[in-house]
């Protein structure tokens, strides 16, 4: 979780990012991580369903923050992106704009799917 928030804070602000591939430090899961444990595919995907009903919106509100806090360090590009995010909810040509982008994509078509529902939904 701390590590994703450092990887967006250097990416909109045009930071560089190194990949090592050496462990530096031992991670220890067990039943009761809040995060990490991997659920099989179906699980995943109920949850995601889940999230597009009680609409839990943390990744917007991650790109909020982001936007609220970084603003002046971020590309143009990036401000138009987030400015998407923040206002889609109010905003039905965001909405549209946010749905339909193309650049926003993972390798998984799963996640582009759930992504786009969650816009709809209003729940991204």
């Amino acid at each position: 979780m701390h590590d994703a928030w450092i990887h967006k804070v250097c990416i909109i602000s045009n930071g560089v990012l190194f990949f090592d591939e050496d462990v530096h430090i031992l991670y220890r899961q067990h039943e009761n991580n809040a995060i990490g444990i991997s659920d099989s595919k179906i699980k995943k995907i109920k949850q995601h369903l889940r999230s597009l009903k009680t609409k839990q919106c943390s990744r917007s509100n991650i790109i909020k923050t982001l936007y609220t806090c970084y603003y002046d360090d971020m590309n143009e590009h990036d401000r138009k992106l987030s400015k998407l995010v923040v206002e889609y909810k109010k905003n039905i040509l965001c909405k549209m704009k946010l749905f339909f982008n193309l650049k926003i994509r993972t390798d998984y078509p799963n996640r582009n799917i759930l992504f786009r529902l969650a816009v709809l939904f209003n729940a991204f």
